[in-house]
């Protein structure tokens, strides 16, 4: 019996003690909607127990045309890899079948510099309009480097849902 409480005592600290091993990678979005514009903040880290350096963050609803996107990169230890890559596709199921992952930035927010705060205007020339998006999206952060991350705030002006 006491060999039996000794070893699954054992196991817990080990568990305790080795928590990043089973960590997965974070990705979480805020947001903010007020008077016709919004604004959503994903705050990302890719987990140095899964080695990759990618970080797909889950789908978020915008209904309305991104204005601008800004990378914000963590400094120090965490600090990303330079030339990290920022792509997003549109996550809805018709939109999906008809465009696949197909990078909606057109390659606008790939090298992203891993010290530098960078913002990427959708009315700069590479696109004539804010970039529409009728539903869904997903973005996925690549080559960040194990165990770094950063911060990805989208400007938007949305429409109201009619019902």
């Amino acid at each position: 019996m006491k060999k039996g409480f000794l070893f699954s005592a054992i196991l817990l600290i080990t568990m305790m003690l080795c928590a990043s091993v089973f960590a997965a990678d974070t990705a979480q979005w805020y947001q903010y909607e007020n008077r016709g514009v919004g604004v959503a903040v994903l705050v990302w880290t890719d987990v140095a127990a899964t080695g990759d350096g990618a970080v797909t963050a889950p789908a978020i609803k915008i209904n309305g045309a991104i204005e601008n996107v800004t990378t914000v990169p963590n400094s120090g230890a965490t600090q990303p890899d330079d030339n990290y890559d920022i792509t997003g596709y549109y996550s809805n199921a018709i939109l999906s079948a008809a465009l696949g992952t197909m990078d909606q930035f057109q390659s606008t927010l790939l090298n992203r510099d891993e010290a530098n705060t960078e913002t990427v205007r959708m009315n700069d020339g590479t696109y004539d309009y804010a970039l529409q998006c009728p539903g869904t999206i997903t973005f996925a952060i690549t080559n960040a480097g194990v165990g770094n991350g950063g911060m990805l705030i989208v400007r938007y002006t949305y429409r109201q849902e009619t019902r």
